[in-house]
C-alpha cells in the first residue's frame, strides 16, 4: 500500500515505491489522501495526473476526515489478509 497526497503531483520516491513493489511482484494499491481538500473538478484532475504520474490504472481516494473511501479501503487490506 501506497499513500500519496492527492493535493500534490506524483513525487519521484512515489514513483520508486511503486516500481519497487511491482518489481517485487506485489499487489499495488495507491491511496489518495486529503481527498476531502479538493473540489469535484480538482478531485478529477488530481487523480487523473496521479494515475498517469504513477502509471496506474485506479487510486483509492480517502479522506480520514470525512471517512470517504475508508470503507473501501478497509475491504481492500480485509481481501488481502484473507
Amino acid at each position: 500500500m501506497c499513500l500519496v497526497d492527492s493535493n500534490v503531483p506524483a513525487q519521484e520516491s512515489d514513483r520508486q515505491l511503486t516500481d519497487w513493489l511491482r518489481a517485487a511482484g506485489r499487489e499495488l494499491v495507491v491511496v489518495a489522501t486529503k481527498i476531502d481538500r479538493l473540489s469535484g473538478n480538482q478531485r478529477t484532475r488530481n487523480l487523473l495526473a496521479l494515475r498517469q504520474g504513477l502509471e496506474l490504472e485506479e487510486i483509492l481516494p480517502v479522506s480520514a476526515k470525512t471517512g470517504y473511501g475508508v470503507k473501501e479501503l478497509w475491504a481492500r487490506i480485509d481481501a488481502v489478509g484473507s
